[in-house]
């Protein structure tokens, strides 16, 4: 998870989620992120903005999953290849 996280931060300059809403289920197994993404690449001169939702799963203490939801359209559009991370992540 973090070396995913890692390369998608990598290829950008700036990463802020704006807007933040959290919100824990109701067995405590899951916590949802839904926020605003706020995003540049000063090199390629991209500006990359999308609502995001992400869900945390929780167990023993430990995150053993996170799922990642967002428009793929927008990034795609951006036309920026995907590092082995992301590409691997994508596999499963």
């Amino acid at each position: 998870m973090l070396a995913y996280i890692g390369s998608v931060g990598a290829k950008f300059d700036h990463v802020a989620f704006m807007d933040k809403v959290w919100t824990v289920s109701e067995d405590a197994r899951s916590v949802y992120l839904q926020a605003n993404g706020d995003i540049l690449s000063s090199a390629e001169k991209l500006l990359y903005n999308n609502v995001y939702i992400f869900r945390v799963d929780v167990a023993d203490g430990q995150i053993v999953k996170v799922w990642e939801y967002a428009n793929p359209v927008a990034y795609a559009n951006l036309g920026i290849a995907d590092s082995a991370a992301e590409a691997a992540a994508q596999a499963r």
